[in-house]
């Protein structure tokens, strides 16, 4: 395994895996007889469905890492990396890879990863790298990285695995595939690492959505460099 090139690359490689929008359309009509379901309607399933994203305070969770898809403000998170004071491993990355059971994943977001991953050390990367993964895409072929593809039947895919799996099934960036994870209430938690500083323009975590989401706060921390991570929990709509 090669060894990273300095701390930097390293702490900034953490912040790569919630990159940019996957380039993906999911149906988000499929699967509605096992998806279209609230939390309390899920709660025999054991998995809990988590997105986990780096955000600026805008909302732009696009390309924060300086080797992902071109953007006009590509690597904006580089600079909080390099902060002695913000540990991403130690506050969130380790803790929340020792929780995780499986990764799901848009196929960006995976190629993303799969292009570093395999070649970093340390407890994160030898658990992420353990990890089995989830991609859904309709071109992907021929993955690697411990990485199953889900094609057209994706959402019910993902039920099955919910009630499969024991622990935590962690989306990082994949921005199409966690709106539509969010449309067919299957987001259990939204975790937010959110950076003290406003860009303007780029993709966002939340587009439009078939219908307004309500949250609960859980638990809001503050970390090293200014940044927060926040999480909430998707309420099921009462009905009318």
């Amino acid at each position: 395994m090669v060894k990273a090139v300095s701390d930097t690359a390293a702490r900034w490689a953490l912040i790569v895996i919630t990159t940019t929008s996957s380039g993906e359309n999911y149906n988000t009509s499929r699967g509605a007889a096992l998806c279209d379901r609230s939390p309390a309607q899920r709660m025999s399933f054991m998995a809990t469905i988590a997105l986990s994203q780096n955000v600026s305070l805008d909302g732009v969770m696009q390309s924060p890492g300086p080797t992902d898809i071109p953007f006009q403000h590509r690597g904006w998170a580089v600079d909080f990396a390099q902060d002695e004071g913000f540990d991403y491993e130690a506050e969130v990355g380790l803790p929340e890879a020792r929780r995780c059971s499986a990764l799901l994943l848009g196929r960006i977001t995976y190629e993303a990863m799969v292009a570093a991953w395999p070649h970093m050390e340390g407890e994160l990367a030898d658990t992420l790298n353990s990890l089995p993964k989830y991609v859904v895409s309709s071109t992907l072929e021929e993955p690697t990285w411990n990485a199953t593809v889900l094609g057209g039947d994706w959402a019910d895919e993902v039920a099955r695995l919910q009630a499969e799996v024991d622990g935590d099934i962690v989306v990082y960036g994949s921005r199409r595939l966690a709106g539509a994870l969010l449309d067919r209430h299957l987001v259990d938690e939204v975790r937010q690492i959110v950076y003290p500083l406003v860009l303007g323009t780029g993709d966002r975590l939340f587009g439009e959505t078939r219908r307004k989401v309500s949250m609960r706060l859980l638990t809001a921390r503050t970390l090293g460099a200014g940044v927060l991570h926040l999480v909430h929990q998707p309420l099921t709509p009462t009905a009318t």
